[in-house]
């Protein structure tokens, strides 16, 4: 087991290490801490940094990982060829959406299919954009470079199909509900900030229509959400980082106004429909906790017993709506 440090402050920990290692090797701290020698180099090259950088890390606002790249991009950016308008804002989209395909593009920046594919192809020859071109249609993310560039952090490998799905499904949401009004979706980081930990399926979207603003709970089901269990979503008990929230265990009944499922399958709507009423039908049994279960399932159909009125209330006016699949990932 890791010893802790006692502060999720990524600079404390980098202190931390400095001075076990001036009493011994980076070997013998990496094997004291049960960590690796790269772990711990890593969090002692933050101390090379300029104070500016590290009061960013300690912030939060500037990633652990590849710090020292992204500070210097940054610093250098004044003296980095300028985009055109129309290349830095299809380049700016793709570093929000994580992951999005041309028609997505398209649809987001008010494009014609092949006016995006373009784009794309001129941000891809920048270096600033990279294509996955075994997975049809092609997906697209920021490149090591391009990453950079915005001050974003980057990951070498891309992410499994399946939670790339659910970007681009959740994408797919978005461009739903941006006919229908203002919205916007919370940030995991801000979520983590109010006390909260998003499982992977689990978007929260604020619309705001004729004065009226409303939080929704969105679930994607792309083929493997589990039945009657929306209720235990909504009561479960959220344990974000520390280094983001200290306070009380929040639960998303706490926050949201109700829950929509979009499943990328037509025959799923009406199982979800029969299951979000058996789990109000059936809710005393389905609360009951078991000795086999886990400590935290129990906490939270305990959790469940206790909001039992505000359960039932979201899960009768949940909503169910097919919304076609991007990738098949099945």
């Amino acid at each position: 087991m890791r010893k802790s440090t006692g502060s999720g402050d990524p600079m404390l920990i980098a202190r931390h290490y400095a001075d076990l290692k001036g009493r011994g090797t980076l070997e013998t701290v990496a094997s004291q801490l049960n960590v690796s020698a790269s772990h711990v180099s890593r969090y002692l090259s933050l101390l090379k940094l300029p104070e500016a950088a590290q009061k960013e890390i300690s912030a939060g606002t500037l990633p652990v990982r590849d710090a020292a790249k992204i500070w210097r991009s940054r610093q250098s950016s004044s003296h980095s060829t300028v985009l055109p308008d129309s290349v830095l804002s299809g380049y700016r989209l793709v570093g929000d959406k994580v992951v999005l395909t041309a028609a997505q593009f398209a649809a987001f920046s008010d494009k014609r299919i092949d006016a995006a594919r373009r784009l794309l192809a001129g941000l891809v020859a920048r270096g600033l954009v990279e294509a996955h071109k075994e997975i049809r249609p092609h997906v697209y993310r920021l490149s090591s470079g391009g990453a950079a560039r915005l001050g974003k952090s980057f990951q070498r490998r891309w992410i499994s199909a399946s939670a790339m799905h659910q970007y681009l499904m959740r994408n797919e949401v978005e461009l739903k509900y941006r006919k229908e009004g203002d919205y916007r979706y919370f940030e995991r980081v801000e979520l983590f900030k109010l006390g909260f930990h998003p499982s992977v399926a689990e978007h929260i979207l604020e619309t705001t229509r004729d004065g009226v603003t409303r939080r929704s709970l969105i679930l994607i089901d792309d083929y493997i959400m589990p039945l009657h269990r929306v209720g235990q979503r909504l009561a479960r008990l959220h344990s974000p980082a520390k280094k983001y929230y200290t306070g009380d265990q929040r639960q998303w009944l706490q926050l949201i106004d109700q829950a929509v499922i979009f499943t990328t399958e037509k025959e799923r709507v009406s199982v979800h429909k029969k299951a979000l009423k058996d789990e109000i039908d059936k809710f005393s049994s389905l609360s009951r906790t078991s000795s086999w279960e886990s400590p935290e399932i129990r906490d939270t159909k305990r959790a469940m017993l206790r909001s039992a009125d505000d359960v039932k209330r979201i899960l009768s006016t949940a909503t169910v709506a097919h919304l076609p699949a991007v990738l098949d990932v099945r």
